[in-house]
């Protein structure tokens, strides 16, 4: 069933009806095929005829739903060539730049090789975190100590017992009585020599000693 095509007035230019525009922007969307056409004259440049665009998309078509389901084992291996690459790209320009007898060139290719070596060193941590992914631990509190130990998160010590504690201490007999909690007298100078004590029995008791008040 071919699309129909509808000419107006004036105008030369077929009109595509709405329909088919969908469906070209959807094609023009979608991720596999705006990838592998970024990447075809690359490719056909590495494998000439052997390329076949309509096969590529299908394939990044299947390791796009492998990994949606879960299987990561594709990113893997694509993580591990392009690690290898890098390092192929490193190598190759470290020995260019160690032919080269002007200073300019040498430069050149020893940037080129030190961007590679960093890039390889990326593609080897991202493939790292992605096998072997970092767990995070979250922990509120940790308390260490030898012997019995009462923790209080976030709820204060109730500080009526330690009113009631020191209001005890300073009462006395059941309540009774009260400490007396001014500050202390200072000595006087009033009465202060002792007067003779007055004897009034001096007979003897049976010790021997007469009785003194």
């Amino acid at each position: 069933m071919t699309a129909k095509k509808t000419r107006p007035a004036g105008n030369d230019k077929p009109v595509l009806d709405p329909g088919r525009k969908r469906r070209a922007a959807a094609v023009h969307s979608d991720s596999s095929i705006a990838s592998c056409a970024a990447s075809e004259s690359f490719m056909k440049a590495s494998y000439g005829d052997e390329y076949d665009f309509v096969e590529s998309v299908k394939v990044l078509n299947d390791r796009v739903k492998r990994v949606q389901s879960g299987d990561m084992s594709g990113i893997e291996e694509m993580l591990v060539g392009q690690a290898h690459a890098l390092q192929q790209v490193f190598v190759a320009q470290m020995r260019r730049a160690s032919n080269q007898e002007h200073l300019k060139q040498y430069q050149a290719h020893m940037n080129l090789g030190l961007k590679a070596q960093a890039q390889c060193r990326t593609t080897i941590q991202a493939l790292t975190e992605l096998k072997y992914p970092r767990q995070v631990v979250i922990a509120k509190q940790a308390n260490v100590a030898h012997g019995y130990q009462q923790v209080n998160n976030g709820v204060p010590a109730p500080a009526a017992e330690n009113v009631l504690a020191q209001n005890e201490l300073l009462e006395v007999n059941d309540g009774s009585q009260t400490m007396d909690t001014g500050a202390a007298a200072r000595t006087g100078r009033k009465d202060k020599e002792v007067e003779t004590l007055d004897t009034i029995d001096r007979g003897q008791d049976s010790a021997g000693q007469g009785h003194i008040e």
